[in-house]
């Protein structure tokens, strides 16, 4: 249960792996799925070559950083390491949703 956190942050990174390679072609499931994507490829890829990279940089951050909170507990036992880590998987996924839609909206 402790690796949750650093987990989530590594497949988060994976995920957008494929994204950033442009290796995701348009479809109805997964990536950037607005009207201006669906109307043109180039856009399409280019959103979502930012989302995947979004997902890549927030993904790393998650497990380095709640790796470093787990290890941290081991020397502050009172540590409250579900609460931080929670907080920190929030924010960088808030952070790499909101970086993706000022991109998004600028294309």
């Amino acid at each position: 249960m402790r690796m949750l956190f650093p987990l989530a942050g590594l497949l988060l990174a994976l995920v957008g792996i494929p994204f950033y390679l442009e290796k995701v072609k348009p479809n109805r499931w997964s990536g950037v799925r607005l009207p201006k994507t669906y109307a043109d490829p180039a856009v399409w890829y280019a959103a979502n070559k930012v989302m995947g990279q979004n997902f890549i940089i927030a993904g790393a951050s998650i497990f380095v950083l709640t790796l470093a909170v787990l290890l941290l507990a081991q020397y502050v036992p009172s540590l409250q390491t579900t609460r931080i880590n929670t907080g920190i998987l929030l924010v960088a996924l808030a952070g790499a949703v909101f970086h993706t839609y000022l991109a998004v909206t600028r294309m």
